[in-house]
């Protein structure tokens, strides 16, 4: 994301009070505006006032009118129309308070043309206010008269920095727009939009289009100056906020000031079904904290969020709909965080979370699964269908390198083979922590945690907490049970039991190994117990997986067809035991293995004479054991799934891990070691 300039946002509390104190007393002097008080800045323009009404009149698009004297306010029972002479609803207007005073806004604004209601010293709308306009935008940033009538909506503060207040705003109009644009928008009552939409705008300079559709659009080119702890767009605790869809936009500078604090509640009402209500937040620069409600559920609608720093109590409900979260600002240094709180009540299909700040934070929700790097599912009640782990999908997250439980329940947390993540936290009960892959650091907060090491590495530490917590399956540990460190683990603290595993069965060749030759270091079992005349014949992987020699050809263990037939086949003399390679650490299959697995693959399918394909997996003596067991179980099992890619039917698939324990070749050597990182591909009848 590109920076935005940033410039000066004033104070908003005293100049409010006074505003507010103004516009009371302005209520109680003036009514509509009057006659007099209109200049007609580019003509074209016409206005009357008689008794409770005042109409504006435009024949041309783009008109812009000025009122003095009293300004623009509209009393309980009083209307103020904006209409055309024969022209179009896109046509604009823009209706220019210059009194000095806030523009109260208590009664009914209705009209054919679009309008643009701009105070520098602030907008009041009382809890009267009725809107049936097809779009307002209301803003108390300065527009240039001449870039408006060039069509060129772009507002800027100007200095002014005056704030909107909503105590109440309704409108009826179907397909009404409503946007509210300021540096400070406080919504203290109901807004209902009840068939249209409504936009809460705030930055510095805001420009205004509309697309194709006339539906308006904003882009906030400049952050506003805050402080932490400010609140640009503040929603009060009995507000409630309702329209077909919602979109709350602010741009900060201070990662601590709130760009959208909700205490109230924001609702999507949507069209129907097929025409979902949609929540829009966004925070850039800031925070989104919401401790009142979020609700799209009455068409399962969806809600899209966006800020540095996102915290969420109380309700998120979309029923069968979507939320998506992107937390961080992808400035340098900044930091994501999203939080949900224990009292949090979510109902939705499905949530994804995405990362973009330079370190990213999850706090609070259940079952955390690791499936890659930085990367995996949670689950939560109210999330997806069912709990725990039935629902574990329902919640994605991704680029999240420091994952919190919730404390409410007794968490999975499962690192998986092949994932990694910097930090893992668990909640206050116990927890129980399964590490296939790699992580940096384990916490367990509170509870009996239990530790179970499943091949994986822990890179920085173990923190039991001293709750009982016990480490399951290290290697070759190192001190006693409060603190210590293993193959797997730098260190832990505060542990009060370590269990050490067993190291898988080596099997073992027949007879006693020697090397045949020397040249390639190839370990065979003793050729002349098994009657053996010409063991150079023998397979390269040596050992099947029934821990029997594999044989030459022409001494099958059983076979359909006769011994001369079965050496006759060229093909199948090359391609019934096969040795893929890989490279250090990985499971990837290479160009030149996959060339033999194509020509492997082929022949079973073709040839049709196979009950079996048996893949040995193996590894070179780098790493911790049980490490290279996994490894070279996923060595085998990626052999196996591109042969399934191939056509062969996996009904037929046998897979076996072996890890170091039988190297084909001595491990003394870069060579050597890259020829152990190997599967033994063996066809069989």
């Amino acid at each position: 994301m590109s920076k935005l300039s940033v410039t000066l946002r004033k104070p908003v509390l005293a100049r409010t009070i006074a505003m507010l104190t103004s516009a009371v007393i302005m209520q109680n002097a003036f009514a509509l505006p009057q006659l007099g008080d209109a200049t007609y800045v580019n003509g074209g323009s016409s206005y009357i006032a008689s008794g409770t009404q005042g109409t504006l009149t435009v024949s041309q698009d783009n008109r812009v009118v000025s009122f003095s004297g009293g300004g623009i306010n509209v009393a309980n029972g009083e209307t103020l129309s904006f209409n055309h002479s024969g022209g179009a609803a896109s046509w604009s207007v823009l209706a220019n308070d210059i009194s000095g005073n806030a523009s109260n806004i208590n009664g009914l604004l209705n009209g054919n043309v679009q309008v643009f209601l701009v105070n520098q010293n602030g907008i009041v709308f009382g809890s009267g206010a009725q809107i049936d306009l097809a779009s307002l935008v209301a803003s108390t940033h300065a527009i240039d008269d001449a870039d408006f009538e060039n069509g060129d909506y772009r507002f800027t503060t100007a200095g002014a920095g005056a704030s909107i207040e909503v105590q109440g705003l309704t409108s009826n109009l179907t397909a009404a727009q409503i946007a509210l644009l300021s540096g400070d928008i406080n919504v203290e009552g109901d807004i209902d939009i009840a068939a249209g939409d409504l936009n809460l705008i705030a930055g510095n300079e805001v420009i205004v289009t509309f697309d194709n559709n006339n539906l308006m659009q904003f882009d906030i080119s400049e952050a506003l100056q805050t402080s932490a702890g400010d609140s640009v767009v503040d929603i009060a605790l009995n507000a409630e906020v309702s329209a077909n869809n919602i979109n709350i936009r602010a741009i900060v500078s201070d990662p601590k000031s709130f760009a959208i604090n909700n205490k109230g509640v924001i609702r999507a009402t949507g069209i129907d079904i097929a025409t979902p209500g949609v929540i829009r937040l966004v925070g850039t620069g800031g925070k989104i904290n919401s401790t009142g409600s979020i609700d799209a559920s009455a068409t399962n609608g969806s809600v899209e969020m966006s800020a540095g720093r996102i915290a969420l109590a109380n309700q998120l409900n979309v029923g069968a709909g979507t939320v998506s979260v992107t937390i961080g600002d992808g400035a340098s240094d900044s930091e994501g965080r999203l939080e949900f709180f224990e009292n949090m009540t979510p109902a939705m299909s499905s949530l994804i979370i995405t990362g973009v700040g330079d370190v990213n934070r999850l706090y609070g929700f259940a079952n955390y699964q690791v499936t890659g790097l930085n990367e995996g599912t949670a689950s939560y009640d109210g999330i997806g269908s069912g709990s725990g782990w039935e629902n574990t999908a329902a919640v994605s997250f991704t680029n999240i390198e420091y994952l919190v439980a919730t404390s409410q329940i007794a968490n999975t947390l499962d690192i998986l083979d092949g994932a990694s993540i910097s930090t893992l936290i668990g909640g206050g009960a116990g927890d129980t922590f399964n590490i296939a892959g790699t992580v940096a650091i384990l916490k367990g907060l509170g509870g009996f945690d239990i530790f179970n090491m499943n091949g994986g590495s822990v890179t920085n530490r173990i923190d039991g907490n001293s709750d009982g917590d016990v480490i399951n399956g290290v290697f070759n540990p190192v001190g006693n049970a409060q603190s210590g460190s293993s193959d797997f683990i730098t260190s832990w603290t505060r542990v009060s039991l370590v269990n050490e595993a067993e190291m898988p069965p080596v099997i073992v060749d027949p007879g006693e190994p020697i090397i045949i030759d020397p040249t390639p270091f190839i370990l065979a079992p003793n050729p002349s117990i098994l009657g053996i005349n010409n063991s150079s014949n023998t397979s390269l992987g040596l050992v099947s997986d029934d821990e029997s020699l594999n044989m030459p050809c022409g001494h099958s263990e059983s076979r359909d067809v006769s011994e001369a037939e079965d050496c006759q086949d060229p093909e199948l003399q090359q391609l019934i035991s096969s040795l893929i390679h890989f490279k250090n650490d990985s499971n990837v299959i290479t160009a030149s293995s996959a060339n033999r697995l194509d020509r492997v693959s082929a022949y079973v399918v073709n040839s049709n004479l196979f009950d079996k394909v048996v893949f040995s997996g193996h590894a070179d003596s780098n790493g911790a054991q049980a490490y290279n067991l996994k490894l070279s179980e996923r060595r085998a099992s990626a052999t196996a799934g591109y042969m399934e890619g191939q056509g062969v039917d996996p009904e037929i698939f046998e897979i076996h891990a072996f890890g170091e324990s039988l190297p084909a070749r001595l491990n003394d050597s870069d060579e050597n070691r890259a020829y152990n990182r190997r599967v033994h591909v063996e066809l069989k009848r």
